[in-house]
C-alpha cells in the first residue's frame, strides 16, 4: 500500500509538472513515430524526389517560384504556389541522395518543433498545467496524422510550426495596452515564410482573430484601433495573394483542384466529425453513428459555451471550424492528414 501511496505522488507530481509532460509528449512522439522512418515513398513522393534529380538547379527554381508555371516533371507548381517546400527538395537532394531517412527525420523534427510550440502556446492562453498536459499530449498523439508526418511530400507541414511560433510572437505583441509594432511585423513575417510553405497555413488566422477580438479585446470591439494589429498580417496575405494570381491575370487556384460546389458541404462535415473521432477508414458500423454524434457536439459546443460565457472556448471551437474549410474546399478528395493544421486548435 505504502508502494502504491508513493507512485500515485510521483505520477500527481509528473501531471502537475509542465514540462514533465513535454517531454513524456516528445518521447511519446518519437517512440510512436519511430517505425515511419522505415516508410516506403508513396504518390507525390516519387515527383518531388525525381523532378530535384532530373531537372537542372535554375529550371527547378524557376519553376518554384513561379506561379502557375508548367512543367511534366514537376506538375505541382501549377496547382500550388509553395516556393519553399518545393526548393527544399532541390536543396537537400544532393546531401540525401536517394536515402530516405535524412528526409523522414526532417519531418518527424517538424513535428517535434510543432509540439514544443503547441505546449508553449497552451500556457500561453491558459496557465493551468492540465490544459497544457492535454493539449500536448493530444497534438503529440493524435491518431489522424500519420500521413502528416511519414509522407516525405508532407515537409510543407514546415507551415504548421511557423503559424503557431507567429501567434505566440502576436500574443506578446498584443499583451500590453499598445501593440509592439515591430514584434506584430515579425509574427506577420513568420505568416508570410508559412504561406511559402503551404497556403493552407492560413487556417490558423481565424483562430489569431477570434482569440484577440473574443479574448484579449472583447470590451473593445467598437474601437476602430482594435483592429489595427491585423494590418501586418493583411499585408502578406494581399502580396502572396498578388503574386498567386500574377497581378489578377490568372486566378487564384485550379478550378479542378480548389472549388465551393456540391463537395464542399460533405468535405467539411467530413472533417468535423472526424475530428474528435478520427477512426482509420473504412469507417462502418457503430463508428458512422459515432462520428456523426461527435460532429454534431462539436458544433453544439458553440451555443453551450456562448451560453456560459466561455469565450476562449467560442473563440477555439469556432476557429477550428473555420480551419478546416481550405481542405473541405479541396476537390480531389479528403484524408485526415489534411487536418493536421486544425489538430492544434482540437488540442
Amino acid at each position: 500500500m505504502r508502494l502504491t501511496s508513493t507512485r500515485l505522488r510521483v505520477h500527481g507530481r509528473v501531471w502537475r509538472d509542465p514540462k514533465a509532460v513535454l517531454v513524456l509528449a516528445l518521447v511519446a512522439a518519437i517512440a510512436g513515430y519511430l517505425p515511419t522512418l522505415n516508410a516506403p515513398l508513396y504518390a507525390d513522393d516519387y515527383i518531388y524526389l525525381g523532378a530535384s534529380r532530373e531537372l537542372s538547379f535554375q529550371h527547378y527554381t524557376r519553376l518554384v517560384f513561379t506561379p502557375w508555371s508548367d512543367d511534366p516533371t514537376l506538375t505541382f507548381t501549377r496547382d500550388f504556389w509553395r516556393p519553399l517546400s518545393f526548393l527544399y527538395f532541390e536543396l537537400v537532394q544532393p546531401l540525401f541522395g536517394a536515402r530516405l531517412l535524412p528526409y523522414h527525420l526532417v519531418n518527424l523534427f517538424i513535428h517535434l518543433a510543432s509540439i514544443v510550440l503547441v505546449w508553449l502556446l497552451a500556457r500561453r492562453l491558459d496557465s493551468r498545467p492540465a490544459v497544457a498536459a492535454v493539449a500536448v499530449l493530444v497534438f503529440a498523439l493524435y491518431p489522424g496524422s500519420t500521413e502528416a508526418i511519414s509522407w516525405i511530400s508532407s515537409v510543407n507541414s514546415a507551415g504548421l510550426p511557423l503559424m503557431l511560433a507567429s501567434w505566440l510572437v502576436f500574443l506578446s505583441a498584443t499583451a500590453p495596452e499598445a501593440p509592439a509594432w515591430n514584434r506584430l511585423v515579425a509574427a506577420s513575417g513568420l505568416f508570410a515564410l508559412a504561406l511559402m510553405f503551404r497556403e493552407t497555413s492560413a487556417a490558423l488566422l481565424p483562430a489569431i482573430g477570434l482569440w484577440y477580438l473574443l479574448v484579449q479585446r472583447r470590451g473593445r470591439l467598437k474601437d476602430v484601433a482594435t483592429y489595427r494589429v491585423f494590418i501586418p498580417y493583411a499585408v502578406p496575405a494581399v502580396c502572396y495573394y498578388l503574386i498567386r494570381t500574377k497581378l489578377f491575370s490568372e486566378p487564384a487556384a485550379n478550378s479542378d483542384i480548389f472549388g465551393f460546389g456540391d463537395h464542399f458541404d460533405n468535405h467539411w462535415w467530413y472533417y468535423l466529425k472526424n475530428a474528435l473521432l478520427p477512426f482509420r477508414d473504412p469507417v462502418t458500423g457503430w463508428r458512422l453513428e459515432a462520428q456523426a454524434a461527435s460532429g454534431v457536439v462539436l458544433l453544439a459546443a458553440v451555443p453551450a459555451a456562448l451560453l456560459l460565457r466561455k469565450w476562449g472556448v467560442i473563440a477555439l471551437t469556432l476557429a477550428l471550424i473555420f480551419s478546416v474549410v481550405p481542405s473541405a474546399a479541396a476537390i480531389l478528395g479528403v484524408g485526415q492528414r489534411y487536418f493536421y493544421f486544425s489538430t492544434p486548435l482540437l488540442a
